[in-house]
């Protein structure tokens, strides 16, 4: 039903996977299958008594709860079985396995039960929807920082998300959920809520400059067929009434959501408020998928994919209007029939497979006949009706709904990368393992059933083991080896699963997820115990699979961002462009350098970021200074260490500058270095070569994701125990880079922290404050400040260690935000010289 059941579902199966392993080990195969089969038992016992909780809103009697528990698993295996059967593909591109399941099942709940929910059950499917709600309610007004607070007014419970900031503006959007003027509850939209406050907020920030609270009331109506219109429609325009009066607010700072039923509610109230109240009309409507023409039925056929079937729309539309006889006041109900202008600003938008995406196109093609110009349509491609009600995550990008968060974006102002590619087949992989199992069972009976999973399950341990191995193999010094460590880092890992389930299956610090917290810790234990034969020995070996990584998500990363990857052969390396392929009046080129100590890591670990760093930085530029650029990045090489030594790799990066300002008919102006880790010195000091050698040439700014600036600091383990860098690796790896540099004083001049800072370009400097050179990042900034520095910007991350813009923005949590304030920074000092290379442009918005 939510994030958060699935979450716990996942919890649960780590959990029981855990003890499985253990119980093996420790009792041996015999007691092991037979707990195994008496566990799964119980544990699908469970699961068929959710499924019954979930029939019984369907059916008259409970006692046919159980037939349509059934029905509900053998809907959700066919749509497993066709995802199987298509290769692993959901029906469409935009879809995800997790949004087919849920549109399945939706449909056929109300193509096969939707007139017994319409006339009869329909107050069995509130309830469900308010646990929802309340079951995220806390965590999810944490995580937007908004403060839920409930209202009692017009004898109903509604619930306001308060900002807890008094800005010098205010503004309040009242939402009205969807349901089909029947079912649901206020609290389904909790993250809708709080994603409207925070993506508003933001980008009222962002793009105009302007401080602003805003406040959500989700607010509740009574429904059919207790209550059939007009009640819901006066019970939304009373909430509003109610709101002016004891708010304090003026109309033309409230904005009027609504989903699907709330949608039309919305339009409705807004068209009576013109007919009576002119002057109480909101600023604007925000409508998702609003039904605007109740005369419409039937229409299966031309919305297959849609998850509201005629039999439930029909149904609850009847039960709505049972009290509406007269034929002229019926079609008055209907939006779509009346007077379209001197409305507020309408926001519409459909999916292109729902029921209402014909009935939105002719009240839009109304709309425009009568001359009304303040309407905006939205068509979401392949995607069924109000796909803004359901759970998305943005942390792992798109959990349910493909469409959800990127739309309410838009509407208010991959996981792709080896990570997520590897966690969606693991999961396919699980899925399909599951149902193997559960038909083996009832194919072949308990007997021949127990042999098969016992293989199946040795097997994948196999395959499980085999992965590994190959992660263990670069710190081995013998293949003898191998297998040890492979063991070794799955106790690890059993440990960090059952500290996080000892925490309540909360990660350490708030601002981490749990695989943000395995990654760290892994990457810590890892560099702790064999750092130094990673640095010394081994560092070839960690280059091949950061390369795999990048090409694994190369193509579909740069589909994603718009990019065209073009290998480039320059200076005896290869290296990567990701070009703009639309040519723009401005083109600026961002040149990356990887981190990985000077010895580890490739390129192309960096697809992800230097996409990102394209499209945020061509969002902002566009956005926010109104310039059209074309953003090429490229992912820049150097030969890397123990076989090359200090200053090789700083010389390459230095000599692919030059190579691009020769090759690439651009100015030094318009380049802006990025680097992360090792790459980001790097960037930081050539920019002080150039400063020496060829100060023309210095760049237009310097993005540095957590630098290195003294090398002379080496083993602060105790300060920094979380940390990637475990000084066993970074000291190592820094010993190794300056082997040859023997002179006391050159070895001191190798730190930027002891040059110098005036006179460099605009750098950027970012840390977190867990990291092992947080602290020497302080005094690098103290020291730039002394000397009277004012173009040096630094950023801090909370609770967050090493390079985490190195990640996928689904493992770190920091890495988007992270490259955000980057791209920020940098369009700050590209926009004037944007601006002086050609016509004026507008000012940045106000």
């Amino acid at each position: 039903m939510s994030r958060s059941l699935v979450a716990l579902g996942t919890y649960c199966a780590i959990l029981g996977a855990l003890l499985a392993y253990c119980n093996l080990m420790q009792i041996g195969f015999t007691v092991f299958i037979t707990t195994a089969i008496v566990v799964l038992l119980i544990g699908y016992t469970l699961v068929f008594a959710g499924f019954c909780f979930m029939g019984r809103t369907l059916v008259r009697s409970p006692l046919e709860a159980p037939i349509a528990a059934i029905k509900l698993q053998l809907n959700i295996c066919n749509t497993v079985i066709r995802y199987v059967g298509r290769g692993f593909k959901p029906h469409f591109p935009q879809w995800t396995l997790t949004f087919e399941i849920t549109r399945s099942i939706m449909r056929y709940m109300f193509e096969e039960f939707g007139e017994v929910i319409a006339f009869e059950n329909a107050h069995l499917l509130r309830e469900p929807f308010a646990m929802h709600g309340r079951m995220i309610l806390k965590s999810n007004c944490r995580k937007h920082n908004t403060i839920p607070e409930k209202l009692e007014a017009n004898g109903l419970e509604h619930m306001w998300f308060r900002d807890p900031d008094k800005k010098q503006y205010r503004v309040v959007v009242i939402h009205f959920h969807g349901g089909g003027f029947a079912m649901s509850h206020p609290l389904q939209d909790v993250e809708l809520a709080n994603q409207t406050h925070t993506m508003l907020q933001q980008m009222l920030k962002d793009n105009y400059q302007l401080d602003i609270s805003v406040d959500v009331l989700l607010a509740n109506y009574r429904k059919s067929p207790e209550n059939p219109y007009p009640t819901p429609d006066d019970d939304c325009l009373k909430i509003y009434q109610f709101v002016l009066k004891h708010e304090n607010v003026s109309p033309k700072h409230i904005i009027f959501s609504g989903d699907s039923a709330g949608a039309k509610l919305s339009l409705f109230n807004c068209i009576r408020m013109r007919d009576s109240n002119p002057e109480q009309l909101p600023l604007c409507c925000l409508l998702y998928s609003p039904s605007v023409d109740f005369e419409e039925k039937g229409g299966d056929e031309k919305s297959p994919f849609c998850i509201m079937p005629a039999k439930f729309v029909d149904s609850v539309h009847q039960t709505y209007l049972a009290k509406v006889t007269d034929p002229e006041e019926r079609l008055k109900v209907s939006p779509v029939n009346r007077d379209l202008r001197n409305l507020p600003p309408m926001f519409v938008q459909y999916g292109t497979l729902e029921r209402f995406y014909h009935q939105g196109k002719r009240i839009i093609a109304k709309a425009k006949e009568q001359g009304v110009t303040n309407w905006e349509v939205d068509f979401l491609e392949n995607m069924p009706h109000d796909v803004v009600m359901l759970p998305t995550d943005p942390g792992r990008e798109q959990f349910s709904c493909p469409a959800g968060q990127s739309d309410v974006v838009a509407d208010l102002a991959d996981i792709n990368c080896m990570t997520g590619s590897l966690l969606d087949f693991g999961l396919h992989f699980a899925l399909l393992g599951v149902f193997l199992a559960y038909f083996d069972v009832l194919h072949f009976g308990f007997q021949l059933a127990v042999p098969i999973i016992f293989l199946t399950i040795v097997l994948v341990y196999a395959l499980l083991f085999a992965g590994f191995c190959y992660a263990a193999y670069p710190f081995a010094t013998s293949f003898v080896l191998v297998p040890y460590i492979a063991i070794k880092m799955q106790v690890k890992l059993i440990s960090l699963l059952a500290a996080y389930v000892a925490r309540g299956f909360k990660p350490t610090f708030p601002e981490w997820t749990l695989v943000y917290e395995i990654t760290i810790a892994m990457m810590r234990y890892t560099f702790l115990d064999y750092g130094h034969i990673v640095a010394d020995v081994n560092a070839h070996r960690l280059r091949p699979p950061f390369e795999m990584h990048g090409k694994f998500v190369l193509k579909s990363n740069s589909h994603k961002h718009g990019t065209v990857p073009e290998k480039l052969v320059a200076n005896g390396m290869e290296h990567m462009w990701l070009r703009d392929p639309v040519k723009k009046q401005h083109r600026v080129v961002v040149i990356h350098y990887h981190g990985g100590g000077y010895c580890i890591s490739d390129p192309l670990q960096d697809v992800e970021l230097a996409n990102q760093t394209h499209t945020k930085l061509q969002q902002i530029l566009k956005e926010k200074y109104q310039l059209d650029a074309s953003i090429d990045v490229l992912l820049a090489n150097y030969r890397m260490a123990p076989q090359f030594l200090y200053p090789t790799a700083l010389n390459d990066c230095f000599d692919i500058y030059q190579y691009v300002l020769k090759h690439e008919n651009i100015s030094p102006d318009h380049v802006v270095f990025s680097g992360d880790s090792a790459g980001a010195e790097m960037s930081m000091t050539n920019c002080m070569r150039l400063r020496k050698e060829s100060p023309e040439l210095q760049p237009v700014a310097a993005l540095c994701y957590s630098p290195v600036v003294d090398f002379s600091e080496t083993d602060n383990d105790e300060k920094t125990p979380y940390c990637i860098l475990a000084a066993n690796f970074a000291d190592n790896c820094l010993a190794t880079y300056l082997r040859d540099v023997t002179d006391p004083e050159e070895r001191r001049l190798v730190s930027p922290i002891n040059h110098s800072l005036k006179d460099l370009p605009p750098i950027f400097l970012q840390w977190g404050t867990l990291e092992r050179f947080y602290e020497q990042g302080l005094r690098f900034k103290a020291k730039a400040d002394a000397e009277g520095v004012t173009n040096m910007e630094l950023d801090i991350l909370e609770n967050i260690v090493h390079d985490p813009v190195m990640f996928p923005t689904a493992v770190s949590p920091a890495a988007e935000k992270g490259i955000h304030h980057g791209c920020e920074f940098a369009a700050r000092y590209l926009a004037p010289v944007l601006r002086a290379s050609s016509d004026p442009e507008p000012e940045p918005r106000i």
